[in-house]
């Protein structure tokens, strides 16, 4: 199945009466690039479009976009799916789905429904037939169901295959046999009831083979995704938000045709395992293909500080063989100023953070920490400060410690510093050496976020 996400023809299309996009430039420039195609595609669906109508970029995947391309009925020819709001009521959002005939692009279908956004929107194949089906998920106000509806094409007309509304969801091939199964949260908040279920697709009927009950007493389940949990073995990751701002995961297996909640052998006890002080949804930060489940660690030497104060660590963990989370890696990010820092593995275990901020500068302080937990010397610094050349040029001619700079954004000088190992009058043990990083080792650690 060839799939091509046309986002920049939305673009493009804004210059034309009628049109409008609802999505950020940033959004819009997030898809690949498009094919020769694009000017024939953006001319058929100006030509059908509804009078009014903008267009509306799904909020997840994060690589969907407002236009897209993909062949839905096996012919080997793409259709065209457009996802729009209609003017002048905003709360009807709608899908049209064109078709290549022998004259040109035809309309095949135009279906509307009540709701502010598209929620999630995939392609994938759930009857087994190797024809991909259209799976679009739509939302009103925030806490209120969502409706599902599951499209299918056959020869020219598209028509809804099932209905269900759900809180959160998540499409993927849980059991290994090449066939996706779609996996809807149930949660009644004025009830405080929650429950996971799974479905799929039997003789042309979305069926449900289980459902396992979760925590109705979380506040939002933020996201639901299918993945590895160990190389051989796949999940149901579920990201909840507690309270104010605390939240938890879940992980669910699929066993002898149950879910089974790896954490939670009494869903009214709740999950304490994976409890983390702010939201951080499960994703597969180191690139290996297996999901991660993120918490925050306090870092020593923060205790008695309030909460917002804290530099917390990320700290990310892989479900394993034995029944157990392993720490795989961890990260400092710093969200608002947006850059992360990618903990060496050496350091694992052998240090901590602080963090200091005043009307010029903010900073955050690497120090060892020995083997008793004793906070010791400071290796490494990294700063942000308003961009000053005289400054930068004084800091940078210290004897004692080297100073570089990682980049500029915004006005500001984002920078780091170390001690120079020849002056240095701290700790001469082995297990502080270890920690030292050169500079371009510094620099493959310091990303950006946005």
């Amino acid at each position: 199945m060839r799939k091509t996400w046309l986002v920049a023809m939305c673009v493009f299309a804004q210059s034309l009466a009628g049109c409008e996009v609802l999505a950020s430039p940033n959004e819009l420039i997030k898809a690949p690039a498009l094919d020769a195609g694009l000017k024939e595609v953006n001319q058929a669906v100006m030509e059908y479009l509804p009078a009014g109508a903008k267009f509306a970029v799904p909020l997840t995947p994060r690589e969907a976009g407002a236009v897209q391309q993909v062949d839905l009925d096996g012919d080997g020819r793409d259709e065209i799916l457009a996802f729009y709001k209609k003017e002048p009521n905003l709360y009807q959002l709608g899908l049209l789905v064109l078709t290549k005939g022998n004259s040109g692009w035809e309309k095949a279908a135009d279906f509307t429904g009540a709701g502010l956004d598209f929620h999630n929107v995939q392609t994938t194949d759930l009857t087994g037939d190797h024809h991909p089906e259209l799976i679009v998920g739509m939302q009103a106000e925030e806490g209120m169901d969502r409706e599902l509806t599951v499209y299918t094409m056959k020869g020219k007309r598209v028509q809804p295959l099932w209905k269900q509304t759900y809180a959160n969801m998540a499409v993927g091939d849980l059991d290994g046999d090449a066939q996706a199964e779609i996996v809807l949260v149930q949660h009644d908040r004025e009830q405080l009831t929650a429950r996971a279920e799974l479905y799929q697709m039997k003789n042309q009927q979305m069926t449900k083979q289980t459902e396992t009950p979760l925590d109705g007493s979380v506040n939002l389940y933020t996201q639901v995704m299918i993945g590895k949990a160990t190389p051989a073995k796949r999940g149901v990751f579920i990201d909840a938000g507690l309270g104010a701002h605390s939240a938890v995961t879940d992980l669910l297996f699929y066993e002898k045709g149950t879910l089974v909640n790896a954490f939670a052998s009494n869903p009214d006890e709740g999950n304490s395992v994976t409890f983390k002080a702010y939201p951080l949804d499960s994703m597969d930060v180191n690139g290996d293909g297996i999901v991660e489940i993120g918490m925050q660690t306090e870092p020593a030497g923060s205790e008695g500080q309030a909460m917002v104060e804290i530099p917390w660590i990320q700290s990310w963990y892989q479900w394993t063989d034995k029944g157990s989370l392993k720490l795989i890696s961890e990260n400092y990010a710093d969200y608002y100023n947006g850059w992360e820092w990618k903990i060496p593995t050496q350091w694992i275990g052998h240090y901590t953070v602080k963090k200091q901020e005043n009307a010029t500068e903010k900073t955050v302080e690497f120090f060892y920490l020995d083997p008793s937990g004793v906070v010791r010397d400071s290796f490494l610094k990294l700063g942000i400060t308003a961009k000053d050349p005289a400054k930068d040029e004084e800091r940078g001619v210290r004897y004692d410690r080297t100073h570089i700079e990682l980049g500029e954004k915004g006005g500001k000088v984002y920078w780091a510093e170390w001690e120079n190992p020849g002056y240095s009058q701290g700790l001469k043990e082995n297990a502080y050496k270890q920690l030292l990083l050169d500079e371009n080792e510094i620099r493959k650690h310091f990303e950006w976020l946005h």
